[in-house]
This record gives C-alpha cells, structure tokens and sequence, in this order.
C-alpha cells in the first residue's frame, strides 16, 4: 500500500510535465508531421513553413502577391519595411491583405485564413531611397488563430552574433519567379549558406560597396537558386534546439544586367533580425497593450512632423535603379549624380581618364582642378 500511494503522485507529476512542456512551445514548432518536400525540395508542403505569411495588394477586386511576411505573435507580422510601400507612397490599409496557412497562390485551401492590417509599424531609421534598416511589422485588426497550419516563429536568441551562423544554412521561403521567369503557383522553400560579409563585398563591389551594412546578412550559393523577386520579406529560418528561429528577412539582390529582376547568380541580402530584437521588442509591448484604429498618417513611426516616408522630391539626392529590393515593381537605388569625364581631341591623347565629378546642380559639375587643367602648361592662368 505504501508503494502505490508514491507511484500515482509519481505518475501524475510526470503527465503535468509532460503537458507543461508542450504548453511552453508556443513558436517555431511544426504541427504537421508529414513535410516531405517535392521535386528535388523545392516545393514545400502544407504545414512545413505555417509562420509563413503572404502579403497581398489590393488592385480593384484583382488581388496581386506583393511579399511574404512573418507570424511572430496573435497580432503581428515582420515583414520587410519596402513592402509596405505602392511605388512612393505608403500602401493604404484597405489595400493591404495578409493570408496565412497558404501554400497555393490560385487554391484558396480550407486551413488558410486572411487579415485585414489594423496598424503599420516601420523601422524609424528606415528610408525608401535606400535598403538599411529595411524592416517593419503589420499589426492585424484581429487576433490570429492558430492552428497545424498558421503557427508562430521564434525570434532569434539574444547573444549569437554573425559569426554563429557564417557557413551555416538557412531555410528562405517564397513564391517568387521561377527559373522560366513567372512567379511561382507553389511556396517554394531552398537551403542557402550565409557568407562573411568580405566574401559578400567582393562578389559585387559596385552594387554593395555602398550599400552592405553591419545589420544586413549575406547568403546564397550563386548557383542559380535563392530568392528572387516576389520573395521580399519572408524568413531565413535555422533550427535551434528543437524550434525553428528567423534571423534574417529577405530585402534586396543585384539587378540582372538591363532588367529589374534578380540576378541569381548573385548574393541576395537580408535584414538582419539579431540586430532589431530590442525595436522588435519595444514594439511588441505596444501592440500587446492594445491600440486602437488610427489613420495612416498616425499609424506609422516616423520621425515627429512626417506622415509618409516618401522619397525625397526637392530635385537632388534621388538615386537610380542598380538593385532590386525582391518584391515586384519596387526598385531600390545608388547614386547617379557620379559623372566620369572623358577627354576628346588628339592633344589629349594619353591623359589619365579615372577622373569623376559629381553633379550640383542642372548646369554644374563639381570635380578636381587638376582633372580639368589643360595639358599644354604653357595655356595655363
């Protein structure tokens, strides 16, 4: 008799484990056991990625994939801040669908739900004019409901730097172009190894040179496979103990020679999640204190007296398409007021030609005296 009344407290303490442990996994957990991939792991199966999400613009009753995006909470989406945008202007509310649990874009399947947004939050240092700080969240006007198919992801861990993922592979997911150059019907997911940032650099000095920053991440094999236009926004995910984490968040890849789509012969680049956990955080906090529906001039974090993070229009500083962020119709830029000189004439055969100037204003180049002195030393003033 003693050693049955030590055996059910026993047994009964190890079933409320048991249940607790499983309570505690509330992100990055796979509820769909059977995930096999299709087609050499290209095709990801329903319940594979469930923290997926895919951002839709509104163009009359046509709806038209914009994005992908993140589940991190019952309210919240992490997406990158480009994709918040309809070419200069911040989309309005009423255009702007978030769809959760789908895997086909043309099948509306029994497990997907779609979100109206309520609330958009940008990264107050970022700007459309270029690629740093390119992250946002959407804050739905109703709380997710979870399921096999629609699931949070894990934040990355405080305290791992970019060197604890350098060489290692992530998971990116989308539905961006296929290799015939039409998006793809079918979330796709590939494996892609993060790389230093040197390595990064020197693949394409002219595109990254100016660009590449310490909160952005650089991944890919350059053989062909990666994300591509469409892709913007959604997860590179690693698994970590037994919980899948997102670090990075697709943003932008060099251009393919005279077009505005990716090169995929090329790096493509992330913002980097591990940098924005205190932002993600204090926003967090927000949204799980309750908001309420505000217009968009006042639901975004800008800067105070700012209610659009516009391109600037004053005549100068607008920079021109070298690299696209990975979404569709949406371009990013370097500068264009760089201008080399060239030098004409047979008394100016030989001269060095590596001089530039720099554009001021419509009628005026600002440059070097001596990349305009004349040869001749003797025509000199």
């Amino acid at each position: 008799m003693l050693e049955c009344r030590f055996v059910l407290p026993l047994a009964f303490l190890l079933m409320i484990g048991l249940l607790s442990a499983e309570a505690i996994q509330r992100c990055g957990v796979r509820k769909v056991k059977r995930v096999n991939l299709i087609l050499g792991g290209r095709n990801a199966t329903a319940g594979k990625w469930p923290w997926h999400a895919t951002l839709m613009h509104r163009a009359g009753d046509a709806k038209k994939l914009a994005c992908g995006g993140n589940i991190i909470d019952k309210h919240t989406i992490l997406t990158a801040a480009h994709c918040l945008y309809d070419r200069h202007k911040l989309i309005a509310l009423d255009r702007l669908v978030v769809i959760l649990g789908r895997t086909e874009l043309s099948v509306e399947e029994p497990w997907s739900r779609s979100y109206a947004p309520e609330r958009l939050i940008l990264h107050p240092g970022y700007k459309q004019a270029n690629v740093k700080d390119d992250i946002a969240m959407v804050k739905l006007a109703s709380e997710i409901t979870m399921s096999d198919y629609i699931f949070p992801v894990c934040l990355w861990p405080r305290g791992l730097g970019h060197e604890d993922i350098t060489g290692r592979k992530g998971f990116v997911v989308g539905y961006g172009l296929n290799d015939a150059g039409s998006t793809s019907n079918h979330l796709l997911d590939v494996e892609v190894p993060v790389v230093d940032r040197w390595t990064c650099l020197e693949s394409n000095r002219d595109t990254l040179s100016s660009q590449l920053a310490s909160t952005m991440l650089c991944a890919g094999a350059r053989d062909g496979v990666g994300p591509c236009n469409g892709d913007s926004g959604g997860g590179m995910f690693f698994m970590a103990g037994n919980e899948w984490h997102i670090r990075g968040i697709v943003s932008f890849a060099p251009n393919l020679d005279g077009t505005d789509k990716c090169d995929p012969k090329q790096y493509a680049i992330y913002t980097d999640v591990a940098k924005y956990l205190d932002w993600i955080a204090n926003k967090l906090g927000n949204v799980t204190q309750g908001t309420t529906s505000e217009s968009l001039a006042n639901s975004t974090d800008f800067p105070e007296g700012q209610t659009s993070l516009t391109v600037n229009r004053d005549g100068c500083g607008l920079e021109a398409p070298v690299y696209t962020n990975l979404r569709f119709s949406t371009r990013a830029f370097v500068a264009p007021w760089v201008a080399k000189i060239e030098y004409v004439g047979e008394e100016q055969a030989g001269r060095d030609n590596e001089c530039q100037a720099y554009l001021i204003t419509e009628w005026h180049l600002l440059t070097l005296a001596s990349c305009v002195a004349v040869v001749d030393q003797n025509e000199q003033e």
